[in-house]
């Protein structure tokens, strides 16, 4: 959801803490973490804030997982342009392919989790499906802007 129009530059601060907080809550804990309570808290906002800027949850999980989404295909597409063309061995390749899927940063348990976790909720949360679903044809991107 697009912030509304005549918003003012504090409501604009306000709706991106609340979102960057959703994502953070997303991105390390999966989307099962993301309450209204704990968006509120994690972006230091009083707890009517999430719905005044939010017309529910869902809005404010699909604009979490948007935000992550668009991280992730980010950090693919870097992987990617940083490996180049040539031959390298399959380890090599190997290891570029799980950046690619898996992301950078994510070397624990609790980051794959929440990771898979995202990727299931997508399932469960169909407004959330369309950011977590690989592209249409004809689309470069896994984001919901296909």
């Amino acid at each position: 959801m697009a912030a509304p129009t005549g918003t003012t530059p504090k409501g604009e601060a306000r709706r991106e803490a609340l979102v960057a907080a959703a994502a953070e809550l997303v991105a390390g804990h999966g989307p099962d973490a993301v309450s209204h309570r704990s968006v509120a808290a994690a972006a230091g906002l009083p707890l009517a804030a999430t719905t005044y800027y939010f017309r529910d949850l869902t809005d404010l999980l699909v604009a979490a997982v948007d935000r992550v989404s668009a991280a992730e295909v980010a950090g693919a597409e870097a992987v990617v342009a940083a490996a180049g063309r040539g031959r390298r061995s399959a380890r090599t390749t190997a290891g570029l392919v799980a950046d690619v899927l898996l992301g950078t940063g994510r070397h624990t348990d609790a980051d794959l989790q929440a990771h898979y976790e995202r990727l299931l909720a997508g399932g469960g949360t169909p407004p959330c499906g369309r950011c977590c679903r690989p592209p249409a044809p004809g689309c470069t991107a896994w984001s919901g802007s296909c």
